[in-house]
């Protein structure tokens, strides 16, 4: 068990490292397993809460909160190919960089490509030309912007040509972005799709959920992959069932996640009566996870 320290963020760490490093020790067959063996568990109880919940709501759809597993944390695949015959919308997460990196990166590219002149008085605001603002994933909508917006380069070379002004010129005079700036952090955003496109990991934020992408670029993906149908950007509030990946929990049922905080600031955006269930292989019980004030325990955890 890991050593004692003074501070409870390096304890937390520690703790998290040391199961991290239990879970790997598991073989590939071991977690496919226990992965099965949890997936099972799991489509029982989301078939037997729809059941429930089709009876007092038979119209809305049962929206359920999943995720893609990466490196050694349990699979949901099993549960996933069960659940494409079920009336189920399935959502899966993504991390969405904040919008004023990306303002800040596109207006600082424009500004590099300024004459010295004076701005012109027609200079849009940074965010007018983003590709699928009226409805991010609807995709003729989306494909339609996507189609009428001009890359940078071209842009560019217009500007040269023209001897007009990239959108935001105005705005570099007067708004310096320094690191002085608020730092925003990545938010956690559901998206929903279809059990292919997870299963071919043909979308490369499945293939990499832990990396940041701005918003354009995660619709962008999804224009372009050929198994997605049916998409949309889901809120908090719609789901009736949210499955958590578990770094670590105790006999309390205290989760120990990787520290990024963003299931806890998921968690309290949904709805009180949507069912939270975590997953877990039974390696990563410890003792203890070293609680904070604000965390909660999670109602149920599936072990294996």
């Amino acid at each position: 068990m890991p050593v004692q320290h003074d501070n409870l963020s390096e304890l937390k760490q520690s703790v998290r490292k040391y199961i991290m490093q239990l879970r790997r020790n598991l073989s590939r067959e071991e977690r496919d397993t226990k992965s099965n063996i949890i997936s099972d568990i799991l489509f029982t109880k989301i078939d037997n809460l729809y059941t429930i919940y089709s009876k007092s709501e038979p119209i809305k759809p049962f929206t359920i909160a999943l995720y893609c597993a990466m490196d050694d944390e349990v699979s949901l695949m099993p549960f996933i190919k069960r659940a494409e015959g079920k009336p189920w919308t399935l959502c899966f997460p993504c991390m969405i960089k904040p919008e004023r990196e990306r303002d800040t990166q596109v207006c600082a590219e424009s500004a590099r490509s300024c004459d010295n002149d004076q701005p012109g008085t027609n200079d849009r605001p940074c965010n007018s030309d983003r590709p699928g603002t009226n409805d991010p994933l609807d995709k003729n909508t989306n494909a339609q912007a996507i189609h009428n917006s001009t890359s940078r380069d071209t842009y560019q070379h217009d500007i040269r040509a023209n001897k007009t002004h990239p959108p935001c010129a105005a705005a570099i005079k007067t708004h310096v972005f320094t690191e002085q700036q608020p730092k925003v952090r990545n938010q956690m955003r559901f998206v929903e799709l279809n059990a292919i496109s997870v299963e071919h990991k043909s979308l490369e934020f499945l293939a990499h959920p832990a990396r940041a992408y701005t918003q354009a670029a995660i619709e962008q993906q999804i224009e372009r992959d050929s198994y997605t149908t049916h998409t949309r950007w889901v809120q908090a509030e719609e789901f009736h069932a949210i499955v958590v990946p578990v770094v670590g929990f105790d006999d309390s049922n205290m989760r120990l996640g990787y520290g990024q905080g963003n299931y806890d600031e998921f968690l309290v955006q949904c709805s009180p009566n949507a069912s939270i269930i975590g997953v877990a292989f039974k390696e990563q019980h410890v003792a203890c996870v070293y609680p904070e004030p604000h965390d909660v325990a999670l109602p149920d955890i599936i072990v294996s």
